[in-house]
């Protein structure tokens, strides 16, 4: 696979390190850290959907959801986002770091379906500002115009996000390039960091290695950001995922939070108040005055004094998520 950077850098004018992507232009963005993989065969919408917390009937060319797949304990073995490319075809967008874990926990479901999963080398794009509509257009002729919507097109996937986020586009690799050109001019390029922070922003948290078997669902707000569907049947770890919503009070919840010191998917928080570990950064990049980060936290001390060391706090700061909406698949 080509260096997507490269190509990006090749014809897109850089924006200038100080650019705010929620006030001024239009960005891309290369995002090299998202694999997707390709799950097909007759069998693979059943197999799916015994596995993953989003309903594979919700799912169609034009519809995508986000999701998870979860241990028989409900603890979420990895997170993406999944749309159909075609007949018994979908791709599933991941953290790369995710790819084998994910890879080699779903092998023992799949032996006993007409499935298979595999690393494709479709590379992943972010979109973000006023031209965003106009770029998804000259590369697809057609444009997702609500979140969750998807257009599909013979050498790739373009996805509108919820929250504002923007869209994402999916392309094979051998046709990036001759995409990338019809677009020339109509965006300036920024690093994949001002994505995640994006993201970060919008409050769509993603799933890494060091956060993997770690946390049920809700308290990564999935069901928030359309990941989790409780009208449909049974899948692994549903049992424990539907009787926290319907039955359990969960004591830990996604929050945004913002610190002056570099933060890391997996570092661990303290209080002041407590000596043990009191949540857990699932994603962080820098910001204009610092880090910010998505973080599940105990509530009780979501107020508190909160730092990455038993001995260092007060240094995070809590900040609002923008969930004003519904998810499609909120009961």
């Amino acid at each position: 696979m080509s260096d997507i950077w490269s190509e990006l850098t090749d014809l897109f004018q850089p924006a200038p390190s100080n650019s705010n992507s929620a006030t001024e232009g239009t960005w891309i963005y290369a995002v090299p850290s998202q694999t997707v993989l390709c799950v097909e065969g007759a069998d693979s919408h059943k197999f799916m959907q015994g596995q993953f917390t989003c309903n594979l009937n919700d799912i169609s060319p034009t519809q995508f959801r986000r999701g998870a797949c979860c241990n028989p304990k409900g603890r979420m073995v990895s997170s993406f986002t999944l749309a159909q490319k075609g007949d018994h075809e979908y791709w599933l967008a991941l953290d790369q770091s995710l790819s084998e874990i994910h890879l080699s926990h779903l092998k023992k479901y799949m032996v006993f379906f007409k499935s298979q999963m595999r690393i494709t080398d479709v590379r992943c794009l972010g979109v973000k500002g006023p031209k965003s509509a106009s770029i998804i257009e000259k590369m697809f002729g057609h444009v997702p115009e609500n979140d969750f919507d998807q257009v599909t097109g013979e050498q790739g996937i373009a996805i509108k996000l919820p929250l504002e986020a923007g869209y994402e586009v999916w392309w094979q690799d051998e046709t990036a390039r001759e995409a990338l050109t019809q677009i020339k001019g109509l965006a300036l390029l920024k690093p994949e960091a001002d994505w995640q922070l994006n993201l970060i922003e919008a409050g769509i948290a993603q799933l890494r290695a060091t956060t993997s078997d770690a946390l049920i669902p809700q308290m990564m707000s999935l069901e928030k950001t359309g990941g989790v569907s409780f009208k449909k049947g049974c899948y692994t770890g549903q049992e424990i995922v539907a009787r926290m919503e319907y039955l359990g009070k969960l004591k830990r919840h996604l929050y945004r939070v913002a610190s002056a010191e570099m933060l890391t998917a997996g570092d661990e928080l303290y209080s002041a108040e407590h000596t043990n570990t009191i949540g857990i950064i699932v994603n962080a990049a820098p910001s204009p005055e610092g880090w910010q980060g998505l973080a599940v936290l105990e509530d009780k001390f979501a107020q508190s004094s909160i730092g990455t060391s038993p001995t260092v706090a007060n240094t995070l700061k809590v900040l609002s998520l923008p969930y004003r909406f519904e998810s499609p698949d909120t009961p």
